[in-house]
């Protein structure tokens, strides 16, 4: 019977192809002339009972031009032994003729019918607001055309099945479904959601250190200013020794020939070589003073400051030690703490 049908439907396609020809006052294309050979080699193996050099005539003939003829042929080889393959042909079949406007669509969706029993098979039902073009229906990561789920179900292998619908803006629908020969899984999507943000989980910080006490940083710098001015003095005091020395042995040298420190050093006796020297004594021992008292002023004031900031900054909170018993899994000890 098949066959029979299947003669009817090639001598359509060819009747229908020469009758739109001589309509349009053209020839068809060297591609659609292509796989009319192709078909037809192809038909006449598939009569013959010659599947396996039929098949790969059809689809040579579907590379050079779709057809609804070649698409229904497949189905016709295929479906003695692989029924999910023959039902995706016929729908092949079928989307292409109604996309021709092709009668055979009616023919092809029958066959595909009668095929569904022997199959497993998911319905996909989209609640309203998928019906915009952007929707994305998936079945195991393969897109499903509109006009397949729309139509009623879909023919798949046995087992477990993914089902994933995403359209943009809106938050995608995933589910698995169990598929088994001879029955009808419906999926039932529900109407979109916008998408959820997703709040990164707050970062967890380790114990911070606890804060310096209050007037801390403030006794630091009484203690380096206060260090600063003990320098200076033990500086200016050093300086002054130094200048006290100078001057005795300028009183000594002076003495010399009844002279006098520091105004008649010599006596008038020097020579001009010992003269030079001891005004030179004197500018080094009014340098040595200068300095001994910018010292001993300057470090002083830096102590007094110093001495001021650090006992003046606002206390800490009070601490104190104590002596605290550890206890360990094998070992008990005493130690020190640290206690506010």
């Amino acid at each position: 019977m098949w066959r029979g049908i299947s003669r009817v439907v090639c001598a359509g396609v060819v009747a229908a192809a020469m009758g739109a020809a001589s309509q349009a006052h053209a020839q068809p294309s060297p591609e659609q002339q292509r796989s009319m050979a192709a078909f037809e080699e192809g038909r006449k193996l598939l009569e013959k009972g010659d599947c396996a050099h039929a098949i790969p005539k059809l689809r040579e003939s579907i590379g050079h031009f779709p057809s609804v003829g070649a698409r229904m042929s497949l189905a016709e080889c295929y479906q003695p032994d692989d029924a999910l393959a023959a039902w995706r042909q016929l729908k092949e079949a079928e989307l292409l003729a109604q996309t021709r406007h092709d009668d055979r669509a009616q023919i092809a969706h029958a066959r595909a019918a009668t095929l569904e029993p022997r199959l497993a098979m998911v319905r996909i039902e989209l609640a309203a607001g998928w019906e915009d073009a952007a929707t994305d229906v998936r079945l195991d990561d393969a897109a499903v055309d509109k006009s397949l789920y729309r139509a009623g179900a879909i023919a798949v292998e046995p087992g477990t099945r993914s089902i994933r619908v995403s359209m943009a803006g809106k938050a995608p629908f995933s589910t698995t479904v169990v598929a088994n020969v001879g029955g009808v899984v419906a999926v039932q999507v529900p109407p979109p959601t916008d998408p959820v943000e997703k709040v990164a989980p707050p970062i967890e910080q380790g114990p911070t250190a606890p804060a310096e006490p209050s007037g801390s940083t403030q006794r630091t710098i009484g203690l380096v200013v206060g260090g600063a001015g003990i320098v200076l003095i033990g500086v200016g005091a050093v300086t002054g020794l130094m200048a006290i020395s100078k001057k005795n042995d300028l009183e000594t040298s002076c003495a010399v020939g009844g002279g006098s420190f520091p105004s008649n050093c010599g006596g008038g006796t020097f020579t001009s070589a010992q003269q030079e020297a001891a005004r030179s004594d004197k500018s080094s021992l009014g340098t040595m003073t200068t300095l001994s008292t910018i010292g001993l002023v300057v470090g002083g004031i830096a102590v007094a400051t110093g001495a001021t900031l650090f006992f003046l900054a606002p206390k800490p909170a009070s601490t104190s030690l104590a002596l605290r018993p550890r206890f360990g899994a094998d070992r008990a000890e005493l130690g020190l703490e640290r206690v506010w």
